[in-house]
């Protein structure tokens, strides 16, 4: 896709066509977004989202970021020097695919991994009228959170988290534990959970543990749900006790040593598309 002087590209899953005579619906679409020094293809394998679109009838877009990173409002990394305007061309993707492929505007989601985490907050802050929903893992937000972010409207949030990331700190501070500042500092997980429940007028708040369905992981994960939300627009935050900066039940990219634990007691992406799925804007 040309977007200004620069050529972006994706990689994109469509479920298969309808048979000639029967009408094509318009169709859910997730826009994937990887980690920093990734691409799509690396968050396809990450995710296998694919094969859940494959299973539940949806199509999911795994663009690449600009020099492997995304501009996600913390004014670190390449597509932040080069002054890419990541808002505008995932925004027109979502328009290609809407206006090319059938995709529903009114079921439009994003998630992401890391800095695109990141780059999913800083979409549901910037351009919450194209989102019906959005979903973080391992990511929070800039320690500035509240004086750039102002939703337009309440928007349902997912964050999965690992309270023992070695990279974006779960209770907020330098990522990478760079204290220089020079990757930016973040809140913590539950503080922007709740920054989005205040958004969303929520009122009341419920938990539960999650099955330790896989006790030789070496983590367990606990469900935080604030409920009674404007426009039905919940969120929810499941934090992984001993989890690092990974996508439970995906891909473990890198050793332990570098990225800390995998929960494996339950599939991310799934949990993803069950939070998504009901989400219309």
């Amino acid at each position: 896709m040309k977007v200004g002087d620069r050529t972006r590209n994706f990689l994109f899953y469509m479920p298969p066509a309808r048979p000639l005579g029967q009408p094509s619906p318009k169709l859910p679409m997730v826009v994937a977004l990887h980690g920093r020094l990734g691409n799509g293809k690396g968050q396809v394998r990450l995710s296998h989202l694919d094969k859940i679109a494959a299973r539940e009838g949806f199509m999911v877009v795994f663009p690449d970021g600009h020099r492997r990173s995304w501009h996600d409002g913390r004014e670190s990394g390449p597509a932040a020097e080069d002054h890419i305007d990541d808002v505008g061309f995932l925004t027109d993707l979502v328009a290609f695919f809407v206006r090319e492929h059938g995709a529903d505007p009114s079921r439009v989601y994003v998630t992401g991994m890391s800095n695109g985490g990141f780059m999913s907050g800083t979409l549901a802050c910037k351009a919450t009228s194209v989102f019906a929903a959005f979903a973080e893992v391992a990511a929070t937000a800039s320690k500035d959170l509240e004086s750039v972010c102002a939703p337009t409207a309440p928007i349902p949030a997912l964050f999965i988290v690992g309270d023992q990331d070695p990279l974006v700190p779960y209770g907020g501070g330098p990522i990478a534990h760079d204290d220089s500042g020079k990757k930016g500092v973040g809140i913590s997980a539950m503080a922007e959970a709740r920054f989005f429940a205040k958004a969303n007028a929520c009122t009341g708040e419920a938990s539960a543990d999650l099955p330790d369905t896989d006790p030789a992981d070496g983590t367990r994960s606990q469900l935080l749900s604030f409920t009674g939300c404007q426009a039905n627009a919940g969120v929810d935050i499941i934090t992984v006790h001993g989890g690092g900066h990974a996508w439970p039940g995906g891909w473990a990219y890198l050793p332990e040593r570098f990225i800390g634990k995998t929960a494996r007691d339950f599939d991310a992406s799934e949990r993803i598309w069950a939070f998504f799925k009901d989400k219309h804007r």
